[in-house]
């Protein structure tokens, strides 16, 4: 596998997730308080690991010559 195929599967993977962090976000602005919770702690996992990928992305990225 080569880096420029690396940077592609982290970027489907980044897209996905930002997709499933909006879903989650608006499920748990209908959601009842007893869901709401979890919908909470898992929107806020999703962003700490966007944040990750994006920046392992970087990193990666500034191998490429």
């Amino acid at each position: 596998m080569t880096l420029e195929e690396v940077l592609a599967n982290l970027d489907r993977t980044i897209e996905a997730k930002e997709k499933y962090l909006a879903k989650t976000q608006e499920e748990f602005k209908v959601a009842n308080k007893d869901v709401r919770f979890a919908l909470y702690a898992t929107i806020e996992f999703v962003k700490v690991n966007l944040e990750e990928l994006r920046n392992i992305r970087a990193d990666l990225e500034s191998c490429v010559p």
